[in-house]
């Protein structure tokens, strides 16, 4: 396999050409960990490589220049007499001349640079597909992974760009804003055109919830069954909900959506959770259906885990009392700074590994069931805490107590 040696990126070359070198010579050239294999470059075309093998074909190496072969194999600096042996890298004299003599390793670096310049693409068909297949990359990761647009305008992410590859522009923030409004259009006539070539009934699922900025969302997803009886699922769409979340306005939006994707005279059943307004809703929504795309069939389910959820809240207000107390147990535990602390001593002590506690969460399920869990989980650890706290005694559930609370997380 040909490699390029000693260059900073994949596609820069010496524009010197190649040393031919002798025999005696041979030491001056790059270690093995200088070498840079391009079949594992994958920003690099087989073209592109082919092109660089021809290229960057072997050269002296600049700090080797100030280095002196020993008679007995070694190496010598030429400047403070340091030696090393045979088989030393260039990278360990480099280090060596960065650290013990700036100003020459400076001048070597400037040299080396200046010797460089950059392989441009083989042509403008493979460059344009090169960078859209990039911008397509980079889209993609700032969508599925939920990052700042103000990602592209980083100074390090644009150097790790450059790394890689110095000849892939990044797009300005503003630019990826509306390439990424252009794909979703795109997709959302996609979806349009998939859920019209499906002949069948379509059901709906729909929820409304609040965002940590206090922004109101709703959610609306499509579900059917192929002609190849298999379930699918689809994301028809996310809206802001600026006004008051009645039914009624809950409706409006939802029969807009259906007007949207032509779906209302083919919608079966809509499922949502058991609040007021969604179930005002859904009264709404069958008239809707009803008067405007002559579909009376539409059904209003109730999501079956929500049911569930209902009934088990149902249950821990028969033990209340115990859930509260551990409760606030726990949350005093976990904001204390101190107590967190102490805590990870006594795990160290016990050979454990430390666990954090958790606080419950009216609107997250299963949110009371992991934290009675986790209490459960490092109970020796706040047995030992509470001998040496007298004060948390009065808030730590007791023996009877734990035996509750521990049925309790059984049955959860």
């Amino acid at each position: 396999m040909k490699r390029l040696t000693n260059l900073h990126f994949a596609c820069i070359v010496d524009t010197e050409g190649s040393i031919p070198l002798s025999r005696e010579e041979s030491f001056l050239t790059e270690g093995p960990d200088d070498v840079i294999d391009l079949s594992s470059m994958s920003l690099v075309s087989t073209s592109e490589c082919n092109m660089e093998r021809k290229l960057g074909k072997r050269r002296v190496a600049l700090v080797r220049s100030h280095v002196n072969q020993l008679q007995n194999g070694k190496h010598e600096c030429k400047m403070c007499a340091t030696t090393w042996g045979e088989r030393t890298s260039t990278s360990t004299m480099k280090r060596h001349f960065a650290s013990c003599h700036p100003e020459t390793y400076n001048e070597m670096y400037q040299d080396e640079l200046d010797s460089m310049r950059y392989l441009p693409y083989p042509n403008a068909a493979f460059e344009k597909a090169k960078k859209q297949a990039f911008e397509t990359a980079l889209l993609r990761s700032i969508v599925v992974d939920q990052l700042a647009f103000a990602l592209v305008e980083s100074e390090t992410f644009r150097e790790v760009i450059a790394q890689v590859d110095p000849r892939l522009k990044v797009p300005c923030r503003q630019t990826i804003s509306k390439r990424i409004s252009d794909a979703f259009n795109t997709s959302r006539e996609e979806v349009k055109k998939i859920i019209a070539d499906e002949p069948g009934k379509i059901s709906i699922a729909s929820d409304v919830w609040t965002a940590c900025n206090q922004t109101a969302f709703l959610g609306v997803t499509a579900h059917w069954i192929n002609s190849n009886w298999e379930m699918k699922l689809i994301l028809l769409d996310i809206q802001q909900l600026s006004d008051v979340h009645t039914g009624e306005v809950i409706a409006n939006a939802i029969v807009n959506i259906l007007r949207e994707f032509n779906i209302g005279s083919r919608l079966l059943a809509l499922t949502t959770d058991n609040g007021s307004n969604m179930v005002s809703m859904g009264r709404k929504l069958g008239e809707m259906c009803a008067q405007e795309f002559e579909n009376d069939g539409v059904t209003h389910v109730r999501c079956v885990a929500h049911v569930l959820n209902l009934a088990a809240k149902a249950g821990l207000a028969q033990i209340s009392t115990e859930v509260k107390k551990a409760r606030v147990f726990a949350s005093k535990l976990h904001n204390s700074v101190l107590l967190v602390g102490e805590m990870q001593k006594i795990a160290a002590g016990l050979e454990m590994k430390h666990k954090m506690p958790q606080v419950d969460v009216v609107t997250r399920w299963n949110s009371t069931f992991l934290m009675l869990r986790r209490l459960e989980e490092i109970r020796l650890i706040t047995d030992v805490l509470v001998v040496k706290r007298q004060n948390l005694a009065e808030i730590c559930p007791t023996n009877d107590e734990w035996i509750i609370l521990k049925v309790s997380t059984l049955s959860i």
